[in-house]
């Protein structure tokens, strides 16, 4: 009499034989195929969910990072310097490859796919930054930006985190505003002067008139004084 193992081993090596003996068109291997699809799909799902994550704190980080802690939310003057400064975070290695290049001799293609993929990095963030706007953590938002402070790294909490589509179209929109209620202002200071001016001199007018009045009745009550005498 077989043991239980041997039972077990045989049944499993049968349905090994089964699987790998399936018709490719039967209702069993298509299941399978379907299955393995599936699992394959929600595998890679998986790692690009991971592989955003991870973009999304490092982003998170370098901000973090190279934010003024003592400043809470950012002014729209504060956040271009910082998102040009994003923007040029990889120049020192750009350097740095141009000097590994020029050092040697035929080292011309030395690290060129790194290079490659900063420069199109960088020439696509300007294009956003300058068009329809750089995805960035939204520090002019007072709440947003004190929990960005406050981040200790967690990647649960990631999804906290609100993003906005930063311009440089909003600079440019903020002085243009600034300007333009400098120059209102500027033309409202000079109505006013002339209206204290127009209004001293009224003054002194009036004045003058009730001189003149205080003079002629006192020059009348003395002829009259000297005509009773």
């Amino acid at each position: 009499m077989p043991s239980a193992s041997e039972k077990s081993a045989k049944g499993k090596s049968a349905r090994v034989e089964e699987t790998l003996l399936l018709h490719p068109k039967s209702r069993k291997c298509r299941a399978v195929v379907k299955k393995l699809r599936k699992d394959t799909k929600k595998e890679r799902n998986k790692q690009e969910t991971k592989l955003k994550q991870s973009l999304i704190a490092d982003k998170l980080l370098w901000f973090q990072k190279n934010m003024d802690s003592s400043v809470c939310p950012y002014t729209v003057e504060l956040t271009t310097a910082l998102v040009e400064k994003y923007m040029a975070r990889n120049d020192e290695e750009l350097e740095q490859i141009n000097i590994k290049r020029s050092i040697g001799v035929h080292r011309n293609k030395q690290h060129i796919g790194r290079e490659q993929a900063i420069n199109m990095t960088k020439e696509r963030e300007r294009n956003d930054f300058e068009s329809c706007g750089l995805e960035i953590p939204d520090i002019l938002n007072i709440s947003q930006c004190s929990m960005l402070q406050k981040w200790n790294g967690d990647l649960k909490l990631i999804p906290a985190f609100k993003f906005c589509h930063f311009k440089k179209r909003q600079l440019e929109d903020k002085l243009k505003k600034k300007q333009e209620s400098n120059h209102k202002k500027g033309r409202k200071e000079p109505q006013n002067d002339c209206t204290g001016e127009a209004t001293t001199q009224n003054q002194s007018d009036v004045s003058k008139v009730v001189d003149t009045e205080i003079s002629t009745s006192i020059s009348q009550t003395t002829e009259d004084k000297m005509d009773v005498e």
